[in-house]
C-alpha cells in the first residue's frame, strides 16, 4: 500500500534527529594485554567481530540516529581504521580527546558535544554490550518522547564493586550515580538520553560550567558523577528500565570471556 503524502510528512515531522556517541577514549589496562595497541571496544572476539563493530551495526539501524561518533584517545588510529572501512554503511565519524590520559570520560563526552550541533543524543559507554530489545526500546522512547533526559537502569538483585549504583529522589526522579552508594535503587546500564532541544541546551549548558571547575580534569569526573550535578540544578532525569540480561559490561577478562560465550550461542 502506497502512503498518502499527508501521512508521510507527518512522520517526517515527528521524526526525531538523534546523534549516538560511543565514549571509549580510556586504555582499558584490566584487559592487558589484548588492549595494549587497541581500545577495549577494538579487540575482537572469536568470530572477528568487536564491540565497536557490533555497537555500530545495530546504531546504523536506527531510524532517528543520523550519526554515530566515537569518542577516542587511547590507540585512536584503530577506530579510525575502522570507520573508514564501514563509512558506506552509516554516517559514523572519531573525536580525539587529547586530554585522555589524565581525565575521564566526562571530558570524551564534553568534546564530543563541542563539535556537533544542539539536536538530541544518547551516549553510551564503548565497554558495553546492548541486545537488539535495548534498541528497541530507545526507538519506542524516540517516538512517543519530545523532550527529556533519562537514564538506562535495571533493578538486580545482587551487586558487585564495580556496578554503578543508582539513588532516586523525590517522584522517581534520578538523584545520583556513583559506584559508592549504599542505599541504591537501580544499577545503571551504562547508558544516557537526551531528547529534544530544550534538554539538549540544558544539559550542554551545565555540562560547560561544570568544565570550568578545577577537578574537571581529574579521572573521577565522570559522566556517572555529572548525573548530580544535573540534578542538584533541579533538571529532571527519568529512569528508563530494562532487564539486567540485556545488556554486558566488560571490564576484566572474565567479562570478556563471559560475553564471548553468550554471543556465540
Amino acid at each position: 500500500m502506497i502512503e498518502s503524502f499527508s501521512t508521510l510528512d507527518k512522520k517526517q515531522k515527528n521524526k526525531v534527529n538523534m546523534k549516538a556517541i560511543i565514549l571509549s577514549a580510556g586504555k582499558g589496562e584490566r584487559l592487558l594485554p589484548l588492549t595494549k595497541d587497541r581500545p577495549k571496544i577494538c579487540v575482537e572476539f572469536g568470530d572477528g567481530t568487536t564491540l565497536l563493530s557490533r555497537q555500530t551495526e545495530r546504531l546504523f539501524r536506527q531510524p532517528d540516529i543520523d550519526e554515530t561518533i566515537v569518542g577516542c584517545g587511547h590507540c585512536v588510529e584503530k577506530v579510525e581504521e575502522f570507520v573508514s572501512d564501514v563509512g558506506d554503511r552509516g554516517n559514523i565519524s572519531v573525536v580525539y580527546n587529547p586530554f585522555y590520559a589524565v581525565s575521564g570520560p566526562l571530558v570524551t563526552l564534553w568534546a564530543v558535544l563541542n563539535k556537533i550541533n544542539d539536536s538530541g543524543f544518547i551516549f553510551m559507554n564503548g565497554d558495553t554490550f546492548y541486545s537488539d530489545m535495548v534498541y528497541s526500546k530507545i526507538g519506542n522512547l524516540f517516538t512517543n518522547c519530545k523532550e527529556g533526559i533519562f537514564l538506562l537502569c535495571s533493578h538486580v538483585e545482587e551487586v558487585d564493586s564495580d556496578d554503578i549504583k543508582v539513588k532516586f529522589k523525590e517522584n522517581n526522579k534520578v538523584y545520583e550515580a556513583a559506584k559508592n552508594i549504599v542505599d541504591y535503587d537501580a544499577v545503571s546500564a551504562g547508558l544516557m538520553i537526551v531528547v529534544g532541544e530544550k534538554s539538549s541546551i540544558v544539559f550542554r549548558e551545565i555540562l560547560e560550567k561544570m568544565s570550568r571547575k578545577e577537578d574537571f580534569l581529574n579521572h573521577n569526573k565522570t559522566w556517572h558523577s555529572f548525573i548530580k550535578d544535573l540534578a542538584e540544578e533541579k533538571v529532571s532525569i527519568e529512569p528508563l528500565w530494562v532487564e539486567k540480561s540485556e545488556w554486558f559490561e566488560v571490564d576484566i577478562h572474565r567479562d570478556f570471556q563471559n560475553l564471548q560465550s553468550i554471543l556465540e550461542k
